[in-house]
């Protein structure tokens, strides 16, 4: 079988010994096309999770961007890659980055707000216990919880009225469980 042509290949395709090859012959972990593509985003969004582990302990950078401004963690969200999105907030991702306007993604969503618009209630409840903010609007001035009610997400519009009472106010609602970090030799 022929090995993917790029990081960015292998990546999407989930081929880590071909990853592993590309970064050993000086392939930029951070490398990024003209379209604002890069390696983690491609493992994420195709939801190999052991080539997102690996990436990110070679230094991939997990606050690039993509050109529409979808973070890694925005990207997971999208997905419903639950064991993506704790992975990358396990390594620091941001929750409140917004995106900007293109590609079926209104501007200002964050990783919250497009949880709640495709009803991932996993991923709003890690997302919440890592510190996203309910209240923070897109640019039609809609919250996380006014996509869950017009979308029909019943549990997650629940879960985001509970996270936004005042009496929640610095109180971890969910505990965020920390995946363990592999070692080199686990790779």
């Amino acid at each position: 079988m022929a090995r993917p042509r790029t990081l960015k290949s292998a990546s999407e395709a989930g081929d880590l010994d071909a990853v592993k090859y590309h970064l050993s012959q000086g392939a930029d972990v951070n490398a990024t096309t003209a379209a604002g593509h890069f390696a983690l985003g491609a493992a994420v969004i195709n939801g190999h999770s052991e080539v997102v582990e690996y990436l990110i302990a070679q230094g991939a950078d997990i606050g690039l961007l993509s050109e529409f401004g979808w973070s890694p963690l925005y990207m997971a969200a999208w997905r419903g890659q639950t064991e993506i999105v704790a992975q990358l907030l396990a390594a620091g991702a941001r929750t409140n980055t917004q995106t900007l306007d293109g590609w079926h993604s209104p501007a200002g969503y964050t990783p919250l707000h497009i949880a709640a618009v495709q009803g991932h209630l996993a991923i709003v409840m890690l997302l919440i216990a890592a510190g996203a903010r309910a209240s923070t609007t897109d640019d039609d001035k809609q919250t996380a919880l006014d996509l869950a009610v017009e979308g029909g997400h019943a549990a997650v519009a629940k879960f985001l009225r509970r996270a936004r009472k005042p009496s929640n106010t610095g109180r971890r609602i969910l505990s965020l469980p920390r995946p363990r970090r592999a070692a080199a030799t686990d790779l």
